[in-house]
C-alpha cells in the first residue's frame, strides 16, 4: 500500500493548500516529521519561511488586555464580575505614614549582614573607592593633564589606562584606611601628580616588569 505521503498531489495539498507543518503531516501518516520534509525535497516542494508558517497562527494571549480577539479576551461579563470583585475594597494600608520608628527598622534591615546580599563585609575598601565619582573624576583630571595620551609610548586615542605611581595599596596601609569616608578625606589619594597614563599595552607590561 502506497502512503499518503507519497502522492505528491496530496502531500502539496496539505503542506500548501491546508498549511500543515512537517511534523502535523507526519503524525496524519505515523511517520517522523524527516520523512516529510525529505519528500517535500523530493516533489521540490519548497519549504516556507517563518513569515508565511506564523501566517493566521493565532498567538494565545492575544488581545487579552485589549479584547482584540474574542477567543482568548476576556468576556465583557468577566470584566464586569472582576470589577464588581474589587469594588469598594480596601487596601489594609493604604494613606497609613510610616512613623520614624518604622522607617529606621525598615533602613537597619536592609543595611549591613541584615542584607540578603550581605557577604560578610568583604568588599575591599579599594573596590569602594574606584566606584566612586570622586575617583572618576581623579581619573579625568589625569587624562586631561596628560591630553589623553600614553606618556610612555605616545600613542594617543588607544585605550588608556591610570598607573598610580605610588601604588594605592601602599596608601590605603599609610595612612590604615578601612573605610570610602576615610579614603575621601586622604588628600595622598586624590593628588593627580600620583597618576600618570599609559595605554593598555605599555601598563601590562609595566605590571609585569614590576612582578619579576
Amino acid at each position: 500500500m502506497i502512503k499518503k505521503y507519497r502522492n505528491e498531489k496530496w502531500l502539496r495539498n496539505k503542506y500548501e493548500e491546508e498549511r500543515l507543518s512537517d511534523r502535523r503531516i507526519g503524525k496524519l501518516c505515523g511517520v517522523s516529521h524527516f520523512a516529510i520534509s525529505y519528500q517535500r525535497r523530493k516533489f521540490d516542494i519548497l519549504p516556507r519561511n517563518i513569515s508565511e508558517a506564523n501566517l493566521g497562527r493565532i498567538v494565545w494571549n492575544k488581545g487579552l488586555t485589549k479584547g482584540i480577539d474574542s477567543r482568548v479576551a476576556l468576556s465583557k461579563k468577566t470584566k464586569q464580575n472582576i470589577s464588581k470583585a474589587g469594588k469598594g475594597r480596601i487596601v489594609w494600608n493604604k494613606d497609613i505614614p510610616c512613623s520614624e520608628k518604622t522607617k529606621k527598622k525598615i533602613s537597619e534591615i536592609n543595611r549591613g549582614e541584615n542584607c540578603n546580599n550581605w557577604k560578610g563585609g568583604i568588599t575591599p575598601v579599594s573596590l569602594l573607592i574606584r566606584s566612586n565619582y570622586k575617583y572618576r573624576q581623579w581619573r579625568s583630571d589625569v587624562f586631561t593633564r596628560d591630553n589623553f595620551t600614553c606618556q610612555k609610548c605616545g600613542k594617543v586615542g588607544e585605550k588608556l589606562n591610570i598607573h598610580h605611581i605610588k601604588s594605592f595599596s601602599s596608601i590605603l596601609q599609610k595612612y590604615e584606611i578601612t573605610t570610602l569616608e576615610e579614603a575621601l578625606k586622604c588628600k595622598e589619594l586624590w593628588n593627580i601628580n600620583n597618576g600618570i597614563t599609559y595605554c593598555e599595552e605599555c601598563h601590562k607590561n609595566l605590571k609585569r616588569k614590576e612582578v619579576i
